[in-house]
């Protein structure tokens, strides 16, 4: 069974009740693995996507005000969850595509009307997806209905953010965790404002080939100039637990690579701590971006990887890459957003991908 843990008992005197609901989520579901193997496949596909508030179609009170006074029907909801399952599954088909300005398909119909036709396999999708503001984890469970492969994520893990956060982080994994850490942020006393910020997820998998440690992460918004330095701070501190982390599993467990994904809400200059390791925008090119904001691309969504895996980047094995089907963007070549009021678009943000081979460290 996995085990959720927070940093200090008092964090856990004062979060008790969340953290039971973490526990229950994060380790019944991501132990729903029903015997599979574990297939210890050389190479893996990562996936970590903003998906721009994903709401279901039941009204729980916490969503944003638009939501809850809209005709958000389960109709809409469930077409969204649609597109999603597609985009995910055409990730693989993006892995050759290395210059983010050509699109990987020549049609995102086509492929759709093969996946919604149940003629793909487990090949076509990506071993790990790390997801950016889903509401619950029904939401979770409704999109992996939409997969034409049955049970191909039977390991998800998703933590709550609690106090009323309209939504939080989720990882979705063929293979099984065998630890999951919940790193909450409540004892940041240092903290003026408390701000409702969403847990660090750290996860320990069994690959098959080795472990990997894996680190989900979305950190404090930029949202009013106001706020902006009072935010920053937020994410400096966000930034230390996250780093402190990394050097405890280094400690004690060096032999296990780690790879750090998900919205960090900073350009890659804004690092004070993490800039130390490689991550996706040092090999991407110089223009390229996952959120566009104010008529220029931005790289707030990033990938951190450990020093194992630099051999394979410097050697072509391993490299990022942004998944940009044309049906992602729209003329202007900018992410198509969802829009409420049409039920269409998908996310503000593009996905960020990683393809790799784990190294063979025997941990």
């Amino acid at each position: 069974m996995n085990h959720c843990h927070l940093k200090n008992k008092s964090a856990v005197k004062r979060l008790h009740s969340l953290l039971l609901a973490v526990f229950i989520t994060a380790c019944f579901l991501s132990c729903s693995c029903r015997g599979e193997k574990v297939d210890g496949k050389n190479e893996i596909l990562l996936v970590t996507y903003n998906t721009q508030t994903f709401f279901d179609s039941t009204n729980a009170g916490t969503e944003f005000k638009e939501f809850r006074n809209s005709e958000w029907t389960d109709e809409m909801y469930r077409n969204r969850l649609k597109r999603l399952a597609g985009i995910l599954a055409s990730a693989s088909g993006s892995g050759g595509n290395r210059i983010p300005e050509k699109p990987p398909f020549p049609g995102f119909i086509s492929f759709q009307e093969t996946f919604f036709s149940g003629k793909t396999d487990k090949k076509n999708f990506p071993e790990i997806i790390v997801l950016q503001e889903i509401e619950n984890v029904e939401v979770l469970k409704d999109l992996c209905a939409f997969f034409p492969v049955q049970d191909i994520y039977s390991h998800i893990v998703f933590i709550p953010a609690g106090n009323g956060s309209a939504f939080s982080t989720a990882v979705l994994s063929v293979y099984p965790a065998e630890r999951v850490t919940a790193h909450d942020f409540s004892n940041l006393d240092r903290l003026k404002d408390k701000p409702s910020l969403r847990p660090l997820t750290e996860i320990i998998f069994n690959t098959g080939r080795g472990k990997l440690a894996l680190y989900a992460v979305h950190w404090k918004s930029k949202s009013g100039a106001k706020l902006q330095a009072g935010n920053q701070e937020t994410r400096n501190e966000q930034e230390k637990v996250l780093y402190n982390r990394i050097r405890q599993l280094k400690k004690e467990k060096p032999e296990i690579p780690f790879i750090v994904c998900g919205d960090f809400n900073q350009q890659p200059e804004e690092f004070r701590l993490m800039d130390e390791y490689d991550s996706a925008w040092d090999y991407l090119p110089e223009q390229a971006g996952t959120y566009f904001f104010r008529g220029k691309w931005e790289k707030i969504d990033n990938i951190f990887v450990s020093d194992h895996f630099i051999k394979g980047l410097s050697g072509g094995k391993n490299y990022f890459f942004i998944v940009n089907n044309p049906c992602l963007l729209k003329r202007d070549g900018s992410p198509y957003g969802f829009k409420l009021y049409t039920g269409k678009g998908y996310s503000d943000h593009l996905p960020l991908a990683f393809r790799f081979v784990l190294p063979d460290t025997g941990g």
